[in-house]
């Protein structure tokens, strides 16, 4: 398995990277550069300016020695073989939904991007805060024709690279769902190995997983970058689970209502908290002994009421009365 090498002084020449002779390698410039993009002091390094005037560049971060954590950041040195490369735009902000593993599938790709800008150039004078500029050059590098990793026949697709392709939030909502569309919606479990595997493991721990690759909009901030599959708790769909009933309101009287939980939520049995694990099984032994009956929803829901249903189609639509969402307990 190849390893990132320790990361270069900037003093040493960036000499043992010898890329394919490809038209935009021989039309790109080696240059000095510095990313603004991750944050804190780093060391300059170099970046291959393209004709269309973005740059292509490797990644900076802290040296692996931990007594050198606290020095600026430098640039990964390249390399022959699969390394991350990035696309840039001349003030240092990724300009592109995916990283590349080689240099040639970098500079391609910026080609795309750039020829679908004004006069097929990024502008000289231009920069992050141009938001109509930027988004259009991120929206071009959506499509499934840019994604990095390739088959067996030389197509382009997710397969197992899902397990490791790395997807950077798009700047506006608009971008993101455009970017959706592109790759024909959610993608179905079955076509991406890794997908199929972390979908199969969440509903076997009872959470109802997202089949697409699609972190979930609002859930992390643009620009965020992690797996195409993300399985974090704001990612996942939690299972509802609840139960019906009846209480007394403020003037005493006798009206329907509702207790809901995420099947996750703290619980506990004989005084002790339940562990993580066993929460599903300890909400389900609690309902039945105190309701009789359980009622589960994979949907997201505020209380037992499916969020984006029509009042005469949800679940208690008769009363009117749901209980109120929550990740910490019961609701009633």
């Amino acid at each position: 398995m190849t390893t990132l090498p320790d990361a270069i002084e900037v003093s040493q020449p960036l000499k043992t990277y010898r890329p394919a002779e490809s038209r935009q390698s021989r039309e790109a410039a080696e240059i000095d550069f510095v990313p603004a993009v991750p944050a804190g002091p780093k060391m300059p390094g170099r970046g291959w300016l393209q004709s269309g005037g973005l740059i292509v560049h490797t990644g900076w971060s802290h040296p692996r020695r931990p007594e050198r954590a606290d020095q600026p950041l430098r640039q990964h040195g390249p390399y022959e073989g699969r390394q991350s490369w990035r696309i840039s735009t001349p003030d240092g902000h990724p300009v592109a939904a995916f990283d590349y593993f080689t240099r040639e599938d970098a500079e391609q790709a910026a080609a795309v991007i750039t020829a679908t800008l004004p006069d097929g150039v990024w502008p000289r004078d231009a920069s992050r805060d141009d938001h109509a500029l930027f988004e259009r050059a991120f929206d071009a590098s959506t499509g499934p024709d840019l994604l990095p990793h390739r088959d067996e026949r030389g197509c382009r697709d997710w397969s197992f690279g899902a397990a490791w392709i790395s997807w950077r939030i798009p700047p506006t909502r608009s971008v993101y769902q455009r970017m959706i569309a592109k790759h024909g919606g959610a993608a179905p479990t079955k076509a991406c190995y890794s997908c199929r595997k972390s979908v199969r493991e969440a509903r076997r721990a009872g959470w109802t997983a997202r089949s697409g690759h699609w972190p979930a909009w609002g859930a992390h901030p643009p620009g965020y970058v992690n797996k195409v599959h993300c399985s974090c708790a704001k990612c996942i769909g939690w299972v509802t689970i609840g139960a019906v009933g009846i209480t007394t309101d403020g003037q005493g009287r006798t009206v329907p209502s509702s207790i809901s939980a995420c099947t996750y939520s703290h619980i506990q049995e004989d005084g002790r908290d339940v562990p993580f694990d066993d929460r599903p099984w300890a909400w389900w032994r609690h309902m039945v002994t105190n309701k009789g009956h359980v009622i589960m929803d994979s949907r997201p829901c505020a209380g037992l009421w499916p969020i984006g249903v029509r009042h005469d189609d949800a679940f208690l639509c008769e009363t009117g009365i749901s209980g109120t969402d929550t990740t910490d307990g019961p609701s009633t």
